[in-house]
Order: C-alpha cells, then structure tokens, then sequence
C-alpha cells in the first residue's frame, strides 16, 4: 500500500513533531541530570559541615526543630592485602556462564543445554546534528 501525497505529508509532520519532542525531552533530561549531581554535591557538603561542625564542638547529638543530629561512628570493614594468601576456607568462588564460549559453541551449530541465542526488542538510532545544541 502506498502513501499519498497527503498522508506522506501528514507523515512527514508528525515524523518532525515526535523527532522535535525527543530533542527537547532529552536536553531537559539532561539539564535535569547535571543539576541532580549539583544538588547531591551540595547535600554531601552540608552533612559534611554539621558532622564536622558537631565533632568540633564534641557534641555527639544534637536535637534540632528539623531533625535530631547525631555523629554516628564509622563502621568496621575488612582490609584484604593479600587476597591470594587467604585460607580456602576464608574465599568463595563465583560461578557464572562465558557467554563469550557459549556464543561461539552456537555459532558453530553446538547444542548447549540450557543456553540459546534470543534476539532482543528493535529499538530506534538517533545521531543528533551537531549544530542542534
């Protein structure tokens, strides 16, 4: 079935609505994103000040018409220099699929229990101009 001169038109603008709406939808989603990372800064900073501001006077708690302060003391984790000295008993061994090898057994017509090839959803590709801001 083909397309009239209309309907390629209508097409056209509705192609050009939905192209020009990702645009503004994806810099606004980065605006929103580089303004997270400022505001996540600035709230690292300031619980780093009432800590600091806290410790400095040796208050341990503070109660406050907000919140009630308190320094809570760093907990305790495990150091390991030298990984490969540890007693079997102290390690764990990971078990997961090579896909990389799977993937070539298959390739290659192999059956591979429990494993097959399944093709992901279609998705769109958009290289944006780079005058387009």
């Amino acid at each position: 079935m083909e397309l009239s001169m209309t309907d390629l038109n209508n097409w056209d603008v509705a192609l050009d609505d939905m192209v020009r709406r990702l645009d503004e939808i994806e810099r606004r989603e980065n605006e929103l994103k580089n303004e997270l990372k400022a505001v996540t800064e600035q709230k690292a900073t300031e619980r780093g000040n009432i800590l600091a501001h806290l410790q400095e006077a040796g208050v341990p708690s503070q109660d406050h018409e907000l919140a009630t302060l308190s320094v809570k003391r760093g907990s305790m984790s495990v150091q390991v220099a030298a990984p490969d000295a540890l007693p079997p008993k102290y390690t764990r061994t990971k078990v997961e699929p090579d896909k990389k090898k799977i993937s070539d057994a298959l390739k290659e017509g192999l059956s591979v229990l429990g494993a097959s090839f399944e093709r992901g959803p279609d998705s769109i590709a958009i290289k944006w101009r780079k005058d387009n801001g």
